[in-house]
């Protein structure tokens, strides 16, 4: 029942909330996985990091010719499927097949994968013009895809990726694999923002993090560099005190650029990793 315009043909509603508990399934057992984090090793590079993509699925084919045309052997998304755009189930579906039929991809948590998120920004109403009062349904099996997600993907003393930014006061690796979603720190690592010049406050429990969050955060992760998305960039992309990258590929209709970000060993600017998608 996938709407035509999606990356999925139309189908039964039975095989459709298979492929998204089947996806769940996967998710869970994920191998290299810890808890809430996701660790990367020498096989999965060079890897490339996808920043939001709300529900733009049109994007999903470019994503897989650049990472074709660049060699990644593996695949991280920075969460915020869907949302905004009309097509949020069909990048989850997407997600799912993907998963279960070359286990290259890692989607990660983002603060739009919320039940709050979903009845104001849009994804709630596209299921309910799909499936009517099914829709329901379907939403149980796509919340607990959300709830499967890992939070972070960690290549040691490199890098960690995940969709907000660094959290205060810092955690240790072992924190962060068994993190709460009670824990404020939780909230943060979904909706924080650096310091600078664009910073527009979220309310709530958000809050900027400046040179030193993120010195310390990076530090006790035993990272270089936080790579994050969760905001819209004039050219796609920016960067922060040196080691913090934001990353865009949702276009928002068209209008803004769409970028990715390859990670290779030896990588010293995070601006050289920084690709057009």
């Amino acid at each position: 029942m996938v709407g035509s315009r999606g990356v999925f043909p139309l189908r039964d509603l039975g095989v459709l909330l298979r492929s998204l508990e089947e996806g769940c399934e996967a998710l869970r057992s994920l191998p290299g996985r810890s808890g809430r984090v996701f660790y990367l090793d020498e096989g999965d590079i060079p890897c490339l990091l996808v920043g939001d993509l709300h529900g733009e699925s049109g994007l999903l084919p470019r994503v897989e010719g650049l990472a074709d045309r660049v060699g990644a052997r593996r695949l991280v998304f920075l969460g915020d499927y869907v949302d905004r755009g009309s097509d949020g189930l069909g990048v989850l579906l997407w997600l799912c097949d993907r998963l279960l039929r070359r286990g290259d991809v890692v989607p990660l948590r983002g603060n739009h994968e919320d039940r709050l998120m979903n009845l104001h920004d849009g994804f709630a109403r596209e299921l309910m013009w799909r499936f009517g009062d099914d829709w329901v349904e379907v939403y149980a099996a796509v919340e607990g895809l959300y709830g499967a997600m890992p939070m972070a993907c960690v290549l040691r003393g490199e890098l960690v990726a995940l969709h907000g930014g660094a959290c205060v006061p810092p955690l240790s690796l072992e924190e962060l694999e068994g993190l709460e979603e009670e824990d404020p720190r939780f909230f943060q690592l979904l909706w924080n923002d650096p310091l600078d010049e664009d910073y527009v406050y979220r309310g709530g429990g958000t809050r900027a993090f400046d040179e030193e969050d993120l010195r310390l955060f990076l530090e006790g992760l035993g990272c270089r560099f936080l790579v994050r998305s969760h905001q819209r960039c004039r050219r796609g992309y920016k960067v922060f005190a040196e080691r913090c990258l934001t990353v865009m590929t949702a276009t928002y209709g068209g209008v803004g650029p769409s970028c990715a970000f390859l990670y290779r060993r030896g990588l010293d600017r995070l601006e050289e990793g920084v690709l057009r998608v």
